[in-house]
């Protein structure tokens, strides 16, 4: 091996070793073992997945990312029978609410004080009853599901539990589930017990629940009832309906983003869309830069000349073309002295950016005063409008 290769591949194995969950585990009250994982610091959120699944469905989701990014501690468990959790073969072991004693025994090993919470499918379903019980939950989300679940008579419900115990009988609508669990190696009769023991909450234990809720689904989702029903059982719930499907919404940016939106305070929220942008800026990427600009944006530079977002947009795309081409290299791109205004749905910020870069083989550095408006449209916060003076 030369010197040469080693130095590229301890980085190489670096980037890998960084982008790996590692799983823990804790022993739950009857001897099962619960795996998770915990990343991040800060404010902890808890995020629970669906059904034929497991904790790692949230990897590839803008959601984590976006969290993590965002400074929050995010924990994800494998709910019993699935994933890395063990998976007992008895029924017992999932009936009388285990999957919910699980997580408030998760939360008292994690020694969580306060925590907020996010469900998606039959995750929501879980964390629906969770909610009834555990205070130290802020704010929650519940994602792709309507009313339904609170029938303890949910004929789909039903369907997938006597399917999944005897899948050589089972009916036409439940087969494309089968062949996907045995694709990925579920054990099906675990699956069975979990739709039978499956949570059911009522719409009186609903209107008990006094934490502020996120009602969240697809405009193509109506797999498990209608999500504005949901909404008005919970009294202090919220409805947003984004574009997709319900395999594919909790993926979304559009979902991400109308979760954080609900579960972070407005400053916060904006300087999370802020460094975000920068890290855009940083190494042009004109999509995520697009979303968050204003279509009648305002670039003013240091020569004081105003322009469009189309001639801003001609300029980073000559930025793009140098980084791509390396005769451009930003060598530190940071933001400092941050003061935010905020003026309901606008925002003022003034700041100074340090920036270090090599441009052709000379390597400079700069620092600018600058002052950003923002606006807050459709849910999600955009840059309207930008000056700078170098210093």
């Amino acid at each position: 091996m030369t010197t040469k290769f080693f130095p590229r591949l301890l980085f190489l194995f670096g980037l890998l070793y960084s982008s790996i969950s590692f799983s823990q585990d804790f022993t739950s009250f009857d001897g099962i073992r619960i795996a998770y994982t915990d990343e991040g610091s800060g404010e902890p959120i808890l995020l629970i997945h669906g059904f034929i699944s497991n904790g790692s469905s949230w990897n590839k989701t803008r959601l984590k990312a976006d969290l993590l990014t965002a400074g929050y501690r995010v924990i994800v468990p494998d709910l019993r029978g699935n994933g890395r959790s063990d998976r007992p073969e008895q029924a017992a072991a999932y009936a009388n609410e285990a999957e919910i004693k699980d997580l408030i025994l998760l939360i008292n090993h994690l020694g969580l004080q306060e925590l907020q919470a996010i469900g998606y499918s039959r995750g929501a379903i879980v964390l629906a009853k969770l909610l009834t019980i555990e205070k130290r939950i802020g704010k929650a989300a519940l994602g792709g599901m309507g009313q339904d679940f609170t029938n303890p008579n949910w004929d789909r419900r039903l369907l997938f539990a006597e399917a999944f115990g005897a899948p050589d009988r089972a009916h036409p609508d439940t087969k494309g589930a089968i062949e996907y669990a045995r694709s990925i190696g579920a054990d099906l009769q675990v699956l069975s017990h979990l739709q039978t023991y499956q949570p059911v909450t009522s719409p009186s234990e609903l209107a008990q629940i006094q934490q502020p809720i996120l009602v969240i689904a697809g405009d193509q989702d109506r797999d498990n009832g209608n999500p504005a029903e949901l909404q008005k059982m919970l009294p202090k719930a919220q409805l947003k309906i984004v574009p997709g499907d319900h395999n594919g919404t909790y993926k979304t940016q559009a979902f991400a983003d109308a979760v954080i939106d609900f579960i972070t305070d407005e400053e916060a929220q904006l300087m999370q869309s802020i460094h975000r942008f920068n890290q855009a800026f940083e190494v042009c990427d004109l999509e995520t830069l697009d979303y968050m600009t204003t279509d009648n944006y305002r670039h003013t530079n240091g020569n004081s000349k105003a322009i469009p977002k189309t001639a801003w947009f001609n300029y980073l795309k000559k930025r793009r073309q140098a980084l791509k081409e390396g005769t451009l290299t930003v060598l530190n791109y940071e933001m400092a002295e941050e003061d935010v205004q905020l003026h309901g749905q606008c925002a003022v910020l003034t700041a100074k950016i340090n920036v270090r870069q090599r441009n052709n083989g000379e390597t400079s550095e700069r620092a600018y005063r600058v002052t950003h408006l923002w606006v807050k449209t459709n849910g999600h916060w955009q840059r309207a409008a930008f000056q700078d003076t170098k210093l």
